[in-house]
């Protein structure tokens, strides 16, 4: 079972590494899709590695997804930088998930959510948007000047 673990998220880590991040379309945030590469309970663990592991922005949440059954399994983490700015990640969630038809939450540095797969690119483009409103509200730095 450790075998197995390490052996996925070492893939997990592989994806990131070799450029399997992208840019959210404001550049707000950064995400990748792990489907195929882990499974989703990894989501979460593959996030905060790479968050922690100096290969993403430090100054944008990463958010990591798996796609399963015509669902999305979301997890994204924050930076300790923005989380003591007083980014709440899992209200940004929560929103942006809800206005898709899905559900989000967790806490204000890591958190989830569980949106449809057809609507998965209006979820990313919802939480930009939160994000941004976030970062207004707090002056929280995402990587960009916030207009």
């Amino acid at each position: 079972l450790l075998r197995y673990h390490r052996r996925s998220l070492a893939r997990g880590m592989e994806l990131v590494e070799t450029g399997g991040v992208r840019e959210g379309e404001r550049g707000y945030l950064q995400y990748f899709d792990a489907t195929g590469v882990v499974g989703e309970n990894f989501t979460g663990t593959l996030a905060g590695l790479s968050l922690s592991s100096g290969r993403v922005d430090p100054f944008r949440p990463v958010v990591a997804m798996v796609r399963n059954g015509g669902r999305v399994k979301v997890s994204a983490r924050c930076s300790r930088l923005l989380f003591l700015k007083g980014m709440d990640l899992s209200s940004c969630l929560r929103r942006a998930a809800e206005r898709v038809g899905g559900e989000g939450g967790g806490h204000p540095v890591a958190g989830g959510a569980q949106v449809p797969e057809e609507r998965v690119e209006e979820f990313l483009r919802s939480l930009e948007e939160e994000l941004l409103g976030e970062a207004r509200r707090t002056g929280a730095y995402l990587g960009r000047a916030a207009p």
